[in-house]
Formats: C-alpha cells, sequence, structure tokens
C-alpha cells in the first residue's frame, strides 16, 4: 500500500498540513513501528563461502526495505552464531569456516528512507497505529493552525498502546511455539 493512499486517514485532524509532509510523517511512523515491534520480517537463506568471514543481505532484502535486526537463525552446517555487521547488510561470522556454510535468517525490517510503500498487511493490520503517530508528529509542528501539543500527546498515546500490543501478541506466538525458526546456535 502506497503512503499516499493513507493520507486521508491523517488528513481531516491537520487541515492544510501538505500531502508531501504527510507522506513522509507517515513513513516515519511506519518505521519507528516496526523499528519497535520487529513485526515485519523475512527469511532470506544465506551462505558463507569457505576462508570467508561475512555475505553480502543486499540482494536477498525485499526492495525499498532495511533490515532492523536478526531475530532468529538456522543451520545444519554449524552451530557459530552469525552476527549482523556493517549497517546490518552483511551477515558475520567470528571465524573463517573451513566449507560452504548455509544459514537461514530471520530478519525484521522496516520501510527504507526511500521507500513510498509497505506491505498491504502492514497497513491493514497496524494503520491505527501509523496514522496516530503521523498526526502526532504533524501536530507538533510549531506555529502551524493544526499545531495542537495536547492531541498529538493523546496520539502518540494511542501508537504506544499499539506497539505494546504488537509486542506482546509478537512474544505470545513466540513463547507458544509458532516461531518458525529454530535457533540451535550458540549467542
Amino acid at each position: 500500500m502506497k503512503f499516499a493512499d493513507l493520507v486521508p486517514y491523517v488528513m481531516p485532524e491537520v487541515p492544510g498540513a501538505n500531502v508531501i509532509a504527510i507522506e513522509q510523517a507517515l513513513l516515519n511512523a511506519a518505521r519507528e513501528f516496526c523499528r519497535q515491534t520487529w513485526v515485519w520480517t523475512h527469511q532470506p537463506t544465506v551462505t558463507i563461502r569457505a576462508g570467508r568471514t561475512y555475505a553480502t543481505l543486499a540482494p536477498r532484502i525485499p526492495a525499498k526495505s532495511a533490515v532492523c535486526g536478526l531475530d532468529g537463525w538456522e543451520s545444519e552446517d554449524t552451530s557459530i552464531a552469525p552476527s549482523l555487521r556493517n549497517g546490518d547488510t552483511e551477515l558475520f561470522v567470528d571465524d573463517a569456516p573451513a566449507a560452504d556454510t548455509r544459514y537461514v535468517l530471520t530478519l525484521a525490517l522496516f520501510p527504507s528512507r526511500t521507500a513510498d510503500e509497505m506491505p498491504d498487511w502492514l497497513a491493514g493490520a497496524h494503520r491505527d497505529a501509523i496514522t496516530a503517530h503521523a498526526k502526532h508528529e504533524i501536530m507538533l509542528l510549531p506555529e502551524k493552525t493544526w499545531t495542537n501539543p495536547g492531541r498529538a500527546q493523546v496520539l502518540y498515546t494511542i501508537f504506544s498502546d499499539a506497539v505494546n500490543e504488537a509486542k506482546r501478541n509478537r512474544n505470545i506466538s513466540r513463547l507458544r511455539g509458532r516461531m518458525r525458526m529454530r535457533v540451535p546456535g550458540v549467542r
């Protein structure tokens, strides 16, 4: 879903606000929601070649997304835990493996700074939180006709409550064994 499609959900509370500023606030809100909750995950397979200590992730993640962190991993070849480095664009291991080592990763993603859209499921499931944060950001702009710090605080509370609910749901799913990944390695 394009961020422009969510502008009508924000515009009524900030009449006269620039559409481009609203779209930027929506992008910022989606980035912050995903960064705090890790609700958007992706599972690429990455191979670290023998004698090397890293592999690049860039071609293995969806376009216009960035990596928040490594949520889990699985490997039949090793129990050595990988880590993310170089701005979360490369997978590293401390010692170069003697043979090619394959990892199945679970990466937490968020929209990149240049994204103009987000996954439809994210917009559908968390639209209220994302639009509340965007309204909050716009309402805190100084000396505008729509500036309203009191309402902005209420909207930020709505966003915070949604973040906490998403984290709670994620943790409950993990505790019930709904994780897609088994993490056998040492951390």
